[in-house]
């Protein structure tokens, strides 16, 4: 028998046993070099371990992946799809204003006692910056892995004595993309009520 034909057989084989077997194993891997923000989340929560001084809310973004490269992976568990780089179009600049279209988004800051904060809705890729500013640096840059930090939920609060935000707007380049913020709040439990 010629040695392409043992080897064909051979990997055929491996294969066979794996998808029978149930093991999790990819034959390719799809991933996406990038992103693009199609829309914004910013809601409103209380946690009871954190401060009543202040209002607490959580922005989230909605992802298209955009890029798509298909790429052998034998012997690689399944892993999904997932978003590598950063994005199309960086985000400039986040305002956020109250019913008055005053711009308020100075007052937003990060909270420094996140890390116990789940909710089943929300995941646990819950964190922070120390305010909106830093935050738009934070999503133009790619971790050490080369995964975009995108898919976090960021947590902030402003002062409770402040007009509650009306909305929030993501400016690029060449769009915009204004959402209303969600002044309904809802608990967060903490790790320990799990």
């Amino acid at each position: 028998m010629k040695i392409k034909t043992i080897i064909f057989f051979s990997i055929t084989l491996i294969l066979f046993i794996l998808v029978t077997s149930g093991v999790c194993m990819d034959v390719y891997t799809v991933n996406y070099k990038n992103y693009r923000i199609v829309n914004a989340k910013m809601q409103r929560f209380e946690a009871d371990e954190l401060s009543h001084d202040s209002l607490y809310y959580i922005l989230s973004f909605d992802i298209e992946q955009c890029n798509k490269v298909v790429s052998l992976s034998l012997g690689h568990p399944c892993l999904g799809p997932h978003v590598e780089g950063t994005a199309i179009d960086d985000i400039k600049k986040i305002k956020i204003v109250n019913d008055v279209n005053q711009n308020i988004t100075s007052l937003f800051r990060g909270v420094d006692n996140v890390n116990y904060l789940h909710n089943d809705s929300v995941s646990d890729n819950v964190t922070t910056t120390s305010n909106i500013t830093s935050l738009i640096k934070e999503l133009v840059t790619v971790d050490g892995r080369g995964f975009s930090v995108i898919d976090n939920n960021y947590i902030y609060s402003i002062p409770k004595t402040e007009k509650l935000p009306e909305k929030i707007i993501l400016y690029f380049d060449k769009r915009k993309i204004e959402v209303k913020v969600n002044n309904n709040s809802y608990i967060f439990t903490s790790l320990n009520d799990r």
